[in-house]
C-alpha cells in the first residue's frame, strides 16, 4: 500500500467514523452521565465487532460488517470522551 492510498484510507475511515458519531448523536441525543454505563455502551459494540468476525470466520458472513461495527466502536468511543465531564478532563480526575 502506497502512502497515498494509506492516507485515502485514513481519510475514509475518520469520514466514516464521523458520520456515525452524528448519526448516533442524531438517533440517541442523550450520552449516559455515569462512565460505567457509557463503557457499556463501547464494550455492546466491540461484542457486536467480534460477533460479526465469528460469523466472518465460521459462518461465511461478509466481512463489511466487521468493518461497520468497528466504526461504531470508535464513534462511541469518541462519544464516550467528548461527553466526559469538562472538568474531569481538564483535572485528570477519574469522574467517578
Amino acid at each position: 500500500m502506497t502512502e497515498h492510498d494509506l492516507a485515502r484510507t485514513r481519510e475514509r475511515v475518520v469520514e466514516d467514523v464521523f458520520a456515525e458519531l452524528r448519526r448516533a448523536e442524531t438517533t440517541h441525543p442523550s450520552w449516559p452521565t455515569d462512565p460505567f454505563v457509557g463503557v457499556a455502551v463501547i464494550t455492546e459494540e466491540l461484542g457486536e465487532t467480534a460477533q460479526a468476525i465469528i460469523d466472518a470466520r465460521y459462518k461465511g458472513a461478509s466481512r463489511d460488517r466487521i468493518y461497520d461495527e468497528a466504526v461504531q466502536v470508535a464513534a462511541m468511543a469518541l462519544r464516550f470522551l467528548l461527553n466526559m465531564p469538562v472538568a474531569d478532563r481538564a483535572s485528570g480526575t477519574d469522574g467517578a
